[in-house]
């Protein structure tokens, strides 16, 4: 497994995916990190501030 790693508010966070990512997006509007990977899978991840 390969992190993803994000920047949140420079706050980063390393987050594990489950296959080689080749593509990494952020939607503003729906505050979603979007991850697609070579196994043919996409993860969403939700940019939340830590509570």
């Amino acid at each position: 497994m390969h992190p993803l790693v994000m920047a949140v508010s420079l706050l980063l966070v390393a987050v594990a995916c489950t296959s080689v990512t080749i593509g990494i997006t952020y939607d503003a509007a729906t505050r979603e990190v979007w991850v697609s990977n070579y196994s043919g899978t996409i993860q969403v991840f939700y940019d939340a501030a830590p509570s």
